[in-house]
C-alpha cells in the first residue's frame, strides 16, 4: 500500500519528465524542421523537465521543518544574488544553492535552485531564460548530494566542492545560454558553439567565483545547515 501511494504521488512527475523526452524529439517530425519548430520544441521541452521536477520534489516533503528550512534558503540564496547582479557573471547563489541540495537532499536543492531564480527575477525581470535558469540552479542543487558519498572527512568535502562548484560554472552557462542561441539565432551546430565560445569568460567567472566561495564557506555552511536540521555536524 505505501509503495502504491508513492506510485501515485511521483506519476504527475513521470508523466512531465517522460513528455519532455516526447518534446525532445518534435523536430524529428515535418512539421517542427525549421526555427520556430525548434523553438517551440525546446520551451516544451525545458518547461516539462522544470515542471516535472517540480512535482517530483514536491511529493517528497518531509517535513514543516524542512519546508520552512527550503523557503528561507531559497530566498537568502535570492538576495545574495541581486546585489552582484550588475557584476557578470558574479553569482553567490550558486554556492549557496549547492550546500543546500548537499545537506538536505535532491528535492530541495531543486526547490532552492527554482526559488532563488523566481524571487530573484522579481527584481531583475522575468523571461524566456528564468525556465533556463531554473534548470541550471535547480540542477546544481538536485545533483549535489551526489557529492556525500565521495566525501569521507572535512578535506574531502572541501575538495569535491570546489571541483564541482568550479565545473558547475561551465555547465551552468552551458544550460541558460539555450535561451540565447534557441531564440536568437537559426540553430546549428556552429551558430552554438559560437554562442558557447562566447560566454567561455563569464562562465570562467562563474566557475571560479563557485570554486572560491565553496572552498572558503561550503564546509563551514554546510555544517551550520546540518546543525540545524540534525542537531549535529556529519564530520565532528
Amino acid at each position: 500500500m505505501g509503495n502504491l501511494k508513492l506510485l501515485e504521488r511521483r506519476f504527475p512527475a513521470g508523466l512531465f519528465l517522460a513528455l519532455s523526452l516526447l518534446f525532445l524529439l518534435l523536430p524529428l517530425a515535418s512539421p517542427f524542421r525549421n526555427p520556430l519548430g525548434f523553438q517551440v520544441s525546446t520551451t516544451l521541452t525545458v518547461l516539462s523537465l522544470v515542471v516535472g521536477f517540480l512535482l517530483l520534489s514536491g511529493a517528497t516533503v518531509r517535513s514543516v521543518k524542512w519546508v520552512a528550512l527550503v523557503s528561507i534558503l531559497g530566498s537568502l540564496s535570492a538576495v545574495l544574488r541581486i546585489p552582484f547582479a550588475a557584476i557578470p557573471s558574479v553569482q553567490p547563489c550558486t554556492f549557496l544553492v549547492i550546500c543546500s541540495g548537499y545537506v538536505l537532499g535532491p528535492a530541495a536543492g531543486f526547490l532552492v535552485g527554482t526559488l532563488t531564480t523566481l524571487v530573484s527575477n522579481m527584481a531583475l525581470g522575468h523571461g524566456i531564460w528564468s525556465l533556463y535558469q531554473i534548470l541550471g540552479w535547480g540542477l546544481a542543487g538536485a545533483l549535489a548530494p551526489a557529492l556525500r558519498r565521495l566525501t569521507k572527512n572535512a578535506s574531502s568535502l572541501r575538495t569535491a566542492l570546489i571541483i564541482f562548484g568550479f565545473a558547475w560554472g561551465y555547465v551552468f552557462g552551458l544550460i541558460t545560454n539555450l535561451s540565447f542561441w534557441v531564440y536568437f539565432f537559426n540553430p546549428s551546430l556552429e551558430s552554438f558553439i559560437a554562442v558557447q565560445l562566447a560566454s567561455i569568460w563569464f562562465d570562467t567567472v562563474h566557475a571560479i567565483n563557485n570554486a572560491v566561495l565553496l572552498g572558503l564557506l561550503g564546509p563551514k555552511t554546510i555544517g551550520l545547515l546540518e546543525g540545524v536540521l540534525w542537531g549535529k555536524n556529519r564530520f565532528n
